[in-house]
């Protein structure tokens, strides 16, 4: 009698070890991770000169957009998210202004840094642009903060993860109409600077693993033994 009572605790203890090892792997207890950007910059159309037309980079504590007058790229070190599934990412960003801006992928994470870059053909910026991550979300008032989710559209974002050295995924920000200012990430009120918020589960440990396994196995064996 005893040794049954015996087996029927150890059979709820091993359940309860392969249930969790199950949820974790699942849902891999979902956190989040916030992220500032390590560049932020606005390149700006020259309106007057003998450069007219092209484009000079600006450094502000904006990031405009103005549309055919200034597109606005972020870069975020992904580092920390190498080890984890991704599930989710976000990115936002308050500023204020009237009008719709969509969110591109950009490759080039080299580019996309802070020194000066003058004198560039629209063409030349726009090369630097990947997929539409998110199409025309609208601003439309003050201090308002937009979340550009492209959770449904990871697919730029896991292959940054997965590809080995490269630890940055680099975002364009373009108006489709009207304007739109953001802060930037040298704001001075830290709640307004930019955000990259992505959702993860992280990767189940071995050991974990290797206990569901061995709760799997012990499960099979008495009921083998049971009937």
């Amino acid at each position: 009698m005893a040794i049954k009572k015996i087996k029927k605790i150890i059979l709820l203890f091993v359940f309860s070890a392969v249930f969790s090892v199950m949820i974790s792997s699942q849902s891999g207890f979902a956190a989040t991770i916030s992220l500032n950007p390590t560049e932020d910059f606005t390149m700006t159309k020259i309106l007057n000169g003998g450069h007219k037309g092209q484009y000079n980079s600006s450094n502000s504590s904006l990031l405009g957009e103005i549309n055919n007058f200034q597109i606005s790229f972020l870069k975020f070190n992904i580092e920390d998210l190498k080890d984890k599934v991704v599930n989710s990412a976000k990115i936002n960003l308050t500023g204020f202004g009237l009008g719709k801006i969509s969110l591109y992928y950009v490759d080039n994470d080299n580019w996309v840094n802070e020194s000066p870059k003058k004198h560039l053909n629209y063409s030349e910026i726009s090369g630097l642009l990947g997929a539409e991550l998110v199409d025309s979300l609208e601003i439309n008032g003050i201090n308002q903060t937009n979340s550009f989710d492209f959770t449904d559209n990871l697919s730029d974002l896991l292959t940054d993860l997965q590809t080995k050295g490269d630890n940055y995924f680099s975002v364009a920000l373009i108006a489709d109409s009207g304007i739109a200012q953001y802060y930037s990430s040298e704001n001075h009120t830290s709640q307004d600077r930019p955000v990259f918020e992505v959702g993860y589960a992280p990767v189940p440990e071995p050991s974990a693993m290797v206990l569901g396994l061995i709760g799997l196995g012990s499960m099979l064996g008495f009921r083998r033994k049971k009937a």
